[in-house]
C-alpha cells in the first residue's frame, strides 16, 4: 500500500500548505475551501513498472461501519459514485457538521457563481447551487443523481437506486446493492419508486439497456 499511503500523505500536506496560506494573509473566514473527489477510490494501483509489465500493489480497501469496502472507481456501487466531500469555511460552517444531501458535481458551477456574486452562463444548467447547505439557509436537496458510462447508467434518488439493466435496489436496507429487485417482483413501494426513476433513465440514458438495440449516448466525462 505504500504509493496509496503516499498519495494521502502528499494531498495532506498540500491540503495543509493551502489552508495555511489562507489563514497566514487573513482571509481565512472570507473563503471557502471545498475538498471533493470525482469518483470512488481506484481498487488498485500500479507501484512501479518492469519492462512493459505494470505491478500492482495489494487491492485497495476502505473500512465502512465494520466492513472492508474494496476501491469501487468504474462502478455504480456507491464506492464508485458517492464520494465525501468536504468544506471548509471558519465562522460560516461549523466544524463537524454533517449533511447527506445529495449533490452532483455538476452543482459546483452554480453553487461557487452564487457564494461569490457572479453571473452564470446563459444557458441552462444541469447543476443547482447548493449555497445554502453551505451558509446555513434554506436548501432542498436534489431528488435525485444521474451516473453514467457508455455502456451503463443508473440513477440514484435519497433511498432508491435504478440501473439502466432495469435492477433496483432500497439503498435504505440494501446499501452493498446484494439484493436487485426486478420489475416483476416489484412490491407497492418499488413500484412507485421505479417509477419515479425510469422516466428519468430512459430521458438521460437515452433508453440505454443491456437488451437494447439504441446506441449508448456518450460518456458524461
Amino acid at each position: 500500500y505504500m504509493s496509496f499511503a503516499e498519495m494521502v500523505g502528499e494531498t495532506d500536506r498540500y491540503v495543509g500548505r493551502i489552508t495555511r496560506f489562507i489563514r497566514d494573509l487573513g482571509i481565512a473566514e472570507n473563503t471557502l475551501i471545498f475538498f471533493i473527489s470525482d469518483n470512488g477510490t481506484s481498487p488498485t494501483n500500479y507501484i512501479r513498472h518492469e519492462g512493459r509489465r505494470l505491478i500492482e500493489e495489494p487491492p485497495v480497501h476502505s473500512l465502512w461501519k465494520g466492513k472492508s469496502i474494496l476501491g469501487g472507481k468504474k462502478t455504480f456501487t456507491e464506492w464508485g459514485i458517492s464520494v465525501p466531500a468536504i468544506a471548509y469555511w471558519p465562522g460560516t460552517i461549523a466544524a463537524g457538521e454533517e449533511t447527506d444531501a445529495l449533490v452532483d458535481v455538476s452543482d459546483l458551477l452554480p453553487t461557487f457563481a452564487r457564494l461569490a456574486g457572479a453571473s452564470v452562463p446563459p444557458f441552462t444548467l444541469d447543476g443547482r447551487s447548493f449555497e445554502g447547505l453551505l451558509t446555513g439557509q434554506p436548501h432542498v436537496s436534489r431528488e435525485w443523481i444521474f451516473s453514467q458510462t457508455d455502456s451503463a447508467a443508473c440513477v440514484r434518488s435519497r433511498y432508491w437506486k435504478l440501473h439502466s439493466d432495469g435492477r433496483l435496489f432500497d439503498m435504505a436496507l440494501d446499501p452493498m446493492e446484494e439484493n436487485p429487485i426486478q420489475q416483476n417482483a416489484d412490491s407497492p413501494r418499488s413500484r412507485m419508486a421505479r417509477n419515479d426513476l425510469a422516466p428519468i433513465m430512459e430521458r438521460l440514458g437515452g433508453g440505454l439497456h443491456a437488451d437494447s438495440n439504441i446506441p449508448p449516448p456518450p460518456p458524461m466525462d
